[in-house]
């Protein structure tokens, strides 16, 4: 495939961390689950965004074992079929069981495998501005959820910012999560009882498997494009450890730490949004809800790409300290 402008590369790789981050919307999704299924407990349904993160790593991980046998394309498009399956047996669950595997381990395991193959390949195309390439893909990535909420919100007062995201396995016509008995496949039932899942997860297929025809690493002959004064501007690498190397060495470990730490505050956050929303004040209307949630998934977005430009302007230690202090 001939190699087109890397922006381009970077905007397909945006569109599949936009879907790829989809498993962010749990805080408002697990709502009208709870509403439907009584029984299930709050640590139960909490469980299901636990599994999705696990398996997310996992995912993640198996992509960079596997990066030398599997193809960055071939990740992504095995993705797609995994959010597949995921989407569309969640939206059909009776079970905790079956809401587990379809959304937590599938849907997990496929973000993961998506997450790595973007970031591994488009970073790649952008040696000389890591951090702010970084930060635009995650904003992708972290703005899922707050898509989700613009295309699906009935309410056109809450359109800018509504916690729509609760279409994944709702029906159309009443915004009540739609049981098993509802779903018809045939003559006009279909348009308007099928769960709207089963529309998610064929767009997160279809739009994936396109995409993935776009996964084209840079050519061993790329050079970054020159910056101001007609210069290459290409960050210093820093020496590569093979992994057995990497454990051993206490600055590993050390922001291993870290990493878990800040990761596990912006999750706790995202992942139960509408709900500490909710239990802070209680009386606040479902718009100013949906407003506060819709806010934390926008400033979470543009936070990566301001963070990543400030990685390429002024370095790690800055944009570390800037990040504890907030």
């Amino acid at each position: 495939m001939k190699q087109l402008n890397r922006w381009v590369y970077a905007i397909v790789g945006v569109i599949v961390l936009l879907f790829a981050g989809l498993v962010y919307a749990w805080s408002v999704l697990s709502t009208p689950i709870a509403a439907e299924f009584t029984g299930w407990t709050k640590a139960q349904l909490s469980m299901t965004f636990t599994i999705v993160m696990i398996l997310f790593c996992i995912g993640s991980l198996l992509c960079g074992l596997l990066s030398g046998k599997l193809s960055a394309k071939m990740s992504v498009r095995i993705g797609a079929v995994l959010f597949l399956l995921g989407f569309f047996l969640a939206s059909r669950t009776q079970s905790l069981a079956m809401l587990y595997i379809g959304f937590g381990v599938l849907c997990g395991l496929s973000s993961g495998l998506c997450y790595n193959a973007v970031m591994s390949t488009m970073v790649r195309w952008f040696p000389d501005r890591p951090g702010l390439i970084s930060g635009v893909l995650l904003m992708g990535f972290g703005g899922g959820s707050f898509i989700s909420r613009i295309i699906a919100n009935q309410n056109t007062l809450q359109m800018a910012t509504g916690d729509a995201a609760s279409w994944f396995m709702i029906k159309k016509t009443t915004l009540g999560y739609a049981k098993t008995d509802d779903l018809g496949f045939l003559g006009n039932t279909f348009l308007h009882k099928v769960y709207l899942a089963t529309y998610i997860c064929i767009i997160i297929f279809v739009v994936l498997a396109i995409c993935s025809f776009f996964f084209v690493a840079p050519g061993a002959d790329f050079v970054a494009p020159a910056g101001k004064g007609g210069k290459t501007a290409v960050k210093a690498a820093g020496h590569d450890h093979k992994p057995l190397e990497m454990v051993k060495k206490p600055t590993f470990w050390l922001y291993y730490v870290w990493a878990i730490a800040v990761s596990a505050a912006g999750l706790a956050l995202i992942s139960q949004a509408s709900g500490v929303v909710w239990e802070a004040s209680a009386d606040q209307t479902a718009s100013s809800v949906a407003t506060i949630v819709g806010l934390i998934s926008v400033c979470n977005a543009l936070g990566r790409v301001l963070f990543g430009g400030m990685y390429d302007k002024y370095g790690r230690k800055v944009s570390m300290q800037l990040v504890n202090a907030l």
